[in-house]
């Protein structure tokens, strides 16, 4: 179990809750799943802290995974362009700097 502090408030990860989807056809989830199986295990590894947290920038998913920034910052570039995530919004850092925010699509 993981925990990450957003915010003032705690989210915990569970290893091996298995996440629903909603409102989608079979079709696109069996798409989805064939795709999602052809990522890399970084790549997979961000997706999965953008899917579960709220609000989170590029820096808060490096200091999750105990990464490198410049490691994950490519990651989210690569899965905005398969269409996997999106820009969610924006917040001020840690850093006081105004930085972007992802979420799932």
């Amino acid at each position: 179990m993981r925990q990450l502090s957003f915010d003032q408030e705690d989210y915990i990860l569970e290893e091996g809750l298995e996440k629903k989807r909603c409102g989608v056809q079979g079709t696109s989830l069996e798409a989805f799943d064939l795709i999602f199986d052809e990522l890399g295990s970084r790549q997979k590894e961000v997706y999965e802290v953008i899917e579960s947290y709220c609000n989170c920038c590029n820096q808060d998913i490096a200091e999750f995974l105990g990464l490198p920034i410049n490691s994950v910052t490519p990651r989210v570039k690569e899965l905005r362009d398969l269409d996997f995530v999106c820009q969610d919004g924006f917040k001020i850092n840690k850093f006081g700097r105004r930085v972007m925010t992802w979420k799932v699509k």
